[in-house]
């Protein structure tokens, strides 16, 4: 049951449903995304710092998709980037070298973890994955959102993982925590763990 569960969620991410707008979750508030991005904090930021920011933020992301091989330099990394990229997202990119040597930093770094390359070769690794539910304590509010990957191990328990490309916030452990309900509801599983990876060393992994 749990498999076909998740087959139906796979067949969903491939049609329109990706087409809905995630939503934020700040705290136990839940709130349609905006130009903000994600990692970003509540100050003001000119709005072409705001769109290198969020396409860093994409790059990474689509980088953690392919699967790469942990040991590849970043002199084979780099070549990938505007194969990963629509030419919209570039609209306010000025220096896409700059920019792909930022998220080609990051994402070598988040890559770097041990115990998350451990995770990631645990079991199957479904990315992007959409869901739609309604939390137990909060009846009647419908939230949305898209996962960033999904461990499937072998023996049936399940990890929710989410990438972080910036700092810390308080509401990144309530997200994975909700997602982690999204999920247990999707497979009717119950032993599901959640982690939160950070690019930055020093930022605490949740």
């Amino acid at each position: 049951e749990a498999a076909s569960a998740v087959e139906s969620m796979q067949t969903t991410m491939r049609q329109a449903v990706l087409m809905a707008a995630p939503l934020q979750v700040v705290g136990r508030e839940v709130r349609a995304a905006t130009d903000r991005p994600a990692d970003a904090g509540p100050r003001a930021i000119p709005r072409a710092a705001m769109s290198r920011e969020r396409l860093i933020g994409t790059i990474v992301h689509r980088l953690m998709q392919r699967g790469l091989d942990p040991g590849m330099v970043t002199d084979a990394l780099a070549p990938l980037v505007p194969r990963l990229l629509r030419s919209t997202e570039m609209v306010d990119v000025d220096d896409l070298d700059a920019v792909t040597g930022d998220a080609v930093a990051l994402y070598t770094r988040l890559r770097g973890h041990e115990d998350l390359a451990r995770t990631l070769a645990a079991g199957e690794c479904l990315y992007e994955v959409p869901f739609s539910f309604e939390p137990a304590d909060r009846p009647g509010e419908l939230v949305r959102g898209i996962i960033d990957c999904v461990v499937r191990r072998p023996d049936g328990r399940a990890t929710v993982i989410e990438f972080k490309t910036g700092k810390w916030r308080d509401e990144h452990a309530a997200q994975a925590v909700l997602y982690a309900g999204a999920l247990r509801t999707l497979l009717a599983a119950t032993e599901i763990d959640v982690r939160v990876w950070y690019a930055d060393d020093s930022m605490p992994t949740v």
